[in-house]
């Protein structure tokens, strides 16, 4: 069967499979009885342009190879419209919670989330750089990292109990500039690694394999792990903008002062008089060429040419608010001019902010495909199924918001507020954690009334109710008379000793029906 497997992929144009892997897989399809047609081991490719390493999608040369990573750093740094996209971008999903959550309710996942917790709060390098670092992809459309390891030598502890007696931990993820960057490199059309050109008291030249990157790409499509950086729509804006600039410098430089025009008389073009008339002038210029001698009599006038920088300003003001489309955050432009009001900031903002799921998709999609298994597997060998990492708390509404929704879903009865509902918002809202008071005291059961202690708080209710009855009918004075109080009374009389002694309610009916009403038991 498996020949005629091979013989169908021939007809196809397949090569047959020659590695155990392979040709195990055809028979297997063969054994299920799957035919040539329904198996496609590749036959394109994606048809990304790569030549040595070097990818050549893009168009203009400025912004090729690790130049472009040199021109999006250029723009960073330079432009302050840049820095603010690139921080609206950036702080909301760094200051969002990053947690691990178990595959299943298990006491092995449970601990494989805590002990990956344990892991990146030990490392050397500090959370706030590890994301920031990963998120610089979207300024250059990718962020490569290498996964170094460590072994720490202490025992990881869960709840009170010991799971590792040491473990193999990250002493960092290490961020790889795009700017040393030089191929990407592919055998047999796959990827296998990247060539980096570091120079310098931190150089570095050779390869650097794939097995030990996690590689962050925004953008990406096809094989082309260098992304497209959210930047790269808004480099014609910088462009122009910087040209604009420019010109308002030399605008207002030359003309907010004026050219002074000095009159020479006839006949003192030669004279001592003018080489010091023309100090003078130059003096009082912004350039030393900048002024204008003309002959008549000795005298001096300043010409002023119309100027309006605020024409540039304006196109400058239209650069901008391209840059801000460009990143999906025209509800940052709101306020800089007369229109806008709150409901159409609201609604550009949580457009805005529903873009940013995909940049975390990519996050979330990296750590669970490389990072996470790695590191179980190193400490736990057997482990079938990994945690994963999951970013809340950046798209999520703020404040009042949220406490709304949390209260309209819990009064519809969608949802019950248990611990993980208040452990979750605590740490969403940097809140103290719960006491173990407060936890032990949420776990207690709540006392369930038994229809015994109902039947005696009903009879207790009916029979102050008819004293009352009778009290008001007969006002005289009657004499106490001794009576063996039933089971009832005796429980309704001892829960009511109890309250007027301070007792809490559900404590007194708990202890009067347990002690069927007898005072000395539930003392």
């Amino acid at each position: 069967m498996a020949n005629e497997v091979n013989d169908g992929m021939n007809s196809l144009g397949i090569n047959p499979p020659q590695d155990i892997a392979m040709e195990t897989l055809v028979n297997q399809a063969a054994k299920a009885g799957v035919t040539p047609v329904q198996i496609n081991l590749g036959i394109g490719t994606s048809g990304s342009e790569v030549y040595a390493g070097y990818f050549s999608e893009e168009y203009l040369e400025e912004l090729k190879h690790s130049e472009a990573a040199r021109v999006y750093d250029t723009m960073r740094r330079k432009d302050s419209q840049v820095q603010m996209l690139v921080s609206a971008v950036k702080l909301p999903i760094m200051s969002g919670l990053f947690e691990f959550r178990p595959f299943d309710d298990s006491p092995e996942a449970e601990d494989h989330a805590k002990f990956l917790e344990i892991v990146f709060r030990d490392m050397e390098q500090t959370q706030s750089q590890m994301k920031n670092e990963i998120l610089d992809m979207i300024i250059f459309g990718h962020s490569a990292m290498e996964r170094i390891h460590k072994v720490y030598n202490e025992p990881v502890e869960v709840e009170g109990r010991t799971i590792l007696p040491s473990y193999i931990g990250l002493k960092e993820l290490r961020w790889i500039s795009p700017k040393t960057i030089e191929t990407w490199n592919f055998k047999d059309k796959e990827f296998v690694g990247i060539t980096q050109y570091a120079f310098g008291d931190l150089g570095h030249t050779g390869p650097i394999p794939k097995e030990v990157l996690s590689i962050f790409t925004i953008n990406k499509e096809g094989q082309n792990y260098q992304g497209i950086s959210l930047l790269r729509p808004c480099y014609g804006c910088y462009f122009r903008k910087q040209t604009y600039q420019k010109l308002n410098a030399i605008g207002i430089e030359k003309f907010a002062i004026g050219i002074p025009i000095g009159t020479i008389p006839l006949g003192a073009e030669n004279s001592t008089s003018r080489v010091a008339l023309e100090k003078a002038l130059s003096d009082f210029c912004t350039h030393q060429s900048n002024y204008i001698v003309k002959t008549e009599g000795f005298d001096v006038d300043v010409k002023f040419n119309s100027y309006d920088p605020q024409k540039i300003e304006v196109a400058i003001d239209n650069e901008d608010k391209r840059m801000a489309k460009a990143f999906l955050a025209s509800f940052l432009e709101l306020g800089l001019t007369t229109g806008g009001s709150q409901a159409l900031s609201s609604d550009l903002s949580t457009f805005f902010k529903n873009s940013l799921e995909y940049i975390i998709d990519i996050i979330e999609s990296e750590f669970n495909k490389t990072i996470i298994p790695e590191l179980i597997k190193l400490n736990f060998p057997d482990a079938k199924k990994f945690p994963s990492l999951y970013i809340s708390g950046v798209t999520d509404a703020g404040g009042l918001d949220f406490s709304q929704i949390i209260a309209n879903l819990s009064n519809a009865r969608i949802i019950t507020p248990d611990n993980e509902l208040e452990e979750y918002t605590r740490k969403l809202y940097a809140m103290p954690e719960m006491s173990e008071e407060t936890i032990e005291k949420r776990n207690k059961p709540p006392i369930v009334q038994t229809p015994f202690m109902e039947t005696a708080l009903q009879a207790f209710r009916e029979k102050v109710k008819a004293d009352v009855e009778k009290d008001a009918g007969d006002v005289r004075p009657r004499p106490k008379k001794d009576k063996k109080l039933d089971v009832n009374d005796k429980i309704s009389q001892c829960i009511l000793h109890h309250i007027n002694k301070g007792w809490e309610k559900d404590r007194a009916i708990a202890a009067c029906n347990k002690s069927k009403g007898n005072l000395d038991e539930t003392v």
